[in-house]
């Protein structure tokens, strides 16, 4: 789940260029989907089924909150949200979905430095315990 949440930025992005050319979010779908399908195998398993269900179910709410509750990301939640939203009300998309694309991605990236941060730390360890006594030896 950690690659699929990785690459779900750069789907939104897709798809968002998609809407912002005046297509309907499931028209949108099926053009991303058809472009990103061999790039990202994970997220185009789970947007094949969302479009199924968009175009079974008779509330695309019920459809969206479903692939809200698959991907269970507070962050794409809100994405999600966002897009419902405007669906329901008829508000552009663009503005707040690119907004919630960068918060992602910023948030991914605070993570990576901060894990980042703390590899000096982590790799002391085994240093000490395999490099330093060969050290030792040879000296």
């Amino acid at each position: 789940i950690k690659t699929m949440l990785r690459q779900l930025p750069d789907f939104l992005d897709l798809f968002l260029i998609h809407i912002t050319a005046g297509k309907t979010n499931i028209d949108a779908l099926k053009e991303t989907l058809n472009v990103t399908r061999d790039i990202y195998p994970q997220v185009g398993q789970q947007i094949n089924f969302l479009i199924g269900e968009l175009q079974t179910f008779p509330s695309h709410e019920i459809a969206w909150q479903n692939f809200s509750d698959r991907i269970d990301n507070p962050e794409i939640r809100d994405a999600i949200k966002i897009i419902r939203h405007c669906e329901t009300l008829g508000l552009p998309l663009e503005r707040d979905l690119k907004l919630q694309i960068t918060h992602i991605r910023q948030n991914y990236l605070a993570k990576l430095e901060e894990k980042i941060t703390r590899l000096p730390t982590t790799l002391l360890f085994p240093m000490f315990l395999f490099i330093f006594p060969s050290l030792f030896i040879i000296i």
